[in-house]
């Protein structure tokens, strides 16, 4: 993926990194702001897909 995000070098240089949606809102504004609700469904997603890497590595399974 390319962009203007964070991981966009990394990404470019072989290490994926997912861009992952905080649910904010009016970014990069005076008014940017992140509802308690987005930042929790927001946090709930990265918690599963940590189960899932590991769940993956930890049975062996790298590809």
């Amino acid at each position: 993926m390319r962009g203007g995000y964070d991981g966009a070098a990394l990404s470019q240089n072989g290490l994926p990194c997912p861009n992952i949606f905080t649910g904010a809102h009016n970014f990069h504004s005076i008014y940017e702001y992140l509802p308690v609700k987005s930042l929790r469904a927001a946090s709930d997603v990265l918690v599963e897909v940590v189960k899932l890497t590991h769940d993956r590595f930890a049975s062996g399974d790298k590809a």
